[in-house]
Parts: structure tokens; C-alpha cells; sequence
């Protein structure tokens, strides 16, 4: 009975919050917007080689959208946990508290999923301006031998 309760709860929700994803495809070029950071469709995507540049900056937060599972797997040291659940559900996520609408972010997931852009996406809705797609999966991170934590 619970179940049947959670599920029509999950449905009134969407019925009410409609979810309107945009996923870009990103075998596409796109437009340099400078060396390392192309423009495809509505996102900004960050070749792996930059993201360690601005990382080694220390003034861009990483986001990781990967499960909890994942996430404990293994991430980009430093990276705060933010899963797509977390800035789906309409409410301010506590990992955002402090952080201005202009600060550079960068927001990846371990499989180099959409899950990221769709993070991106609503991280662009509740206001901040400067985030971006990692364009690859955590391991391509892990595997150049960038600073990150693994179980």
C-alpha cells in the first residue's frame, strides 16, 4: 500500500512539476568559446585538460551528479556531492549554500552521463551563470592522474 501511495505521489509531483530535459549530444562539435570549453546547444562542456587547469586555480567547485554509490567509489578530490535527485525535487540544495551565482562550477558524473547536463541545467534555473559540463567520464580524470579519491 505504501508503494502504491509513493508512486502516486511521484506522479502527482511531475503532473505538477513537469520535467523538461535538454540533453545535447556531445559527439557534435560546438563552438569554441575558448581553448578547452566548447558551446553545444545551451551548455558550456570543459575538455578534460582545463577542468585540471581551473581545478589547479582553486576558484571552480566540482560537482559530482553520480550516485551515492558511485560517488563513494570515487570522485574528484574535493568534489561536493550533488545528485541529480538533490536539485530536481524544487527546494535549494544545502551543497549550494554560500556559493555566488557567478562562481565557476563544473559538474560531472562517473559514466560521462546526461545526468551532468541535466544538473547544469537546473543549477542555470535556480541562477548561477558560470557552470559547466566536464566532457568525459570521471575515469579519464582518474586515468591523466588528476588529483582524486577512490575506495
Amino acid at each position: 500500500m505504501l508503494a502504491i501511495l509513493a508512486l502516486l505521489a511521484g506522479l502527482a509531483h511531475s503532473m505538477i512539476r513537469p520535467v523538461d530535459i535538454t540533453v545535447v549530444d556531445r559527439s557534435t562539435t560546438g563552438e569554441e568559446i575558448e581553448p578547452g570549453i566548447v558551446r553545444r546547444g545551451k551548455f558550456l562542456f570543459v575538455s578534460p585538460a582545463r577542468a585540471h587547469e581551473l581545478y589547479e586555480e582553486g576558484l571552480t567547485q566540482f560537482f559530482d551528479a553520480s550516485s551515492d554509490e558511485e560517488y563513494e567509489e570515487g570522485h574528484i578530490e574535493g568534489a561536493v556531492h550533488l545528485p541529480v535527485e538533490d536539485v530536481s525535487d524544487g527546494s535549494f540544495p544545502q551543497a549550494l549554500e554560500g556559493l555566488p551565482p557567478d562562481m565557476p562550477m563544473i559538474v560531472y558524473c562517473s559514466s560521462g552521463c546526461d545526468i551532468a547536463q541535466i544538473v547544469v541545467e537546473r543549477l542555470q534555473e535556480m541562477g548561477y551563470s558560470n557552470v559547466m559540463v566536464f566532457d568525459g567520464p570521471f575515469d579519464v580524470w582518474r586515468k591523466a592522474g588528476y588529483p582524486s579519491v577512490s575506495r
